[in-house]
């Protein structure tokens, strides 16, 4: 089954115009992807559509480039790029009546804007730190909790203790190992009805330790904690029903 593209709408067509507008009307294909959320797909569409003109250029050294400019018509309208582009215009007016206006299209979520998953890795990590290690040199009572013997035991594939130290604090400051540290600290608190819940990621292991009153919520970062806040604000200013 081929990739059917989502037509192109005046929301995403006024995105990709306003931002070529910012850039005095030409920029490279690859920037205005990369720096604007603009697919390929609504560039294609733009083009046939006879918004923008797009053209190869060879550069004085490397490889050649795809850049896309404004089409005559629309740079003789001289918008800027705060303004709506000229939709209506003489040369357009054909061409706008078949970008939607009612449906605004609904792309997924950017993949920096997503929780990232706990590994299996680092769920092996945050345990063998949780647990800790007996043996000599662990101080006065056998027993200590150690990052890098904890990387070497879920890592077997590391075998020197000073890549152990250095990968084992860099692992150390990560949210989703943060919070897979407290979820196996709060397993060991042997919290009521924990072991029914198996978390993905950061944000879900914290809102099941708060859910549960577990004290291993209190390590949540700030914004989450605030978000608790709110949450508890917003249930209390809810105005009750009439029995």
């Amino acid at each position: 089954m081929s990739f059917q593209p989502p037509p192109l709408t005046r929301e995403r067509l006024s995105i990709l115009l306003r931002a070529l507008a910012r850039r005095g009307g030409e920029m490279k294909a690859r920037d205005l992807t990369r720096l604007n959320g603009v697919e390929w797909w609504e560039i294609d569409q733009a083009e046939e559509k006879k918004f923008i003109i797009t053209e190869k250029r060879k550069p004085p050294t490397g490889r050649p480039s795809k850049w896309v400019k404004l089409s005559h018509n629309l740079k003789s309208s001289s918008f800027t790029a705060s303004e709506n582009p000229p939709f209506g215009d003489s040369g357009n007016s054909a061409n706008a009546q078949n970008v939607s206006q009612t449906c605004p299209t609904k792309l997924l979520p950017s993949r920096s804007s997503l929780d990232r998953c706990i590994k299996r890795k680092q769920w092996d990590f945050a345990f063998w730190y949780a647990i800790g290690d007996f043996g000599p040199g662990t101080g006065l009572f056998g027993f200590k909790r150690r990052a890098w013997t904890a990387y070497m035991k879920a890592y077997p594939s590391c075998h020197s203790k000073a890549s152990a130290r250095s990968s084992s604090s860099r692992l150390l400051k990560r949210p989703e190992v943060k919070a897979a540290i407290a979820w196996q600290f709060a397993k060991l608190d042997h919290v009521v009805n924990i072991h029914r819940f198996h978390p993905w990621t950061a944000v879900e292991v914290w809102d099941i330790l708060h859910r549960l009153g577990s004290q291993r919520a209190q390590w949540a970062p700030y914004h989450i904690k605030q978000r608790w806040i709110i949450a508890g604000l917003q249930a209390q200013e809810k105005p009750h029903g009439l029995d």
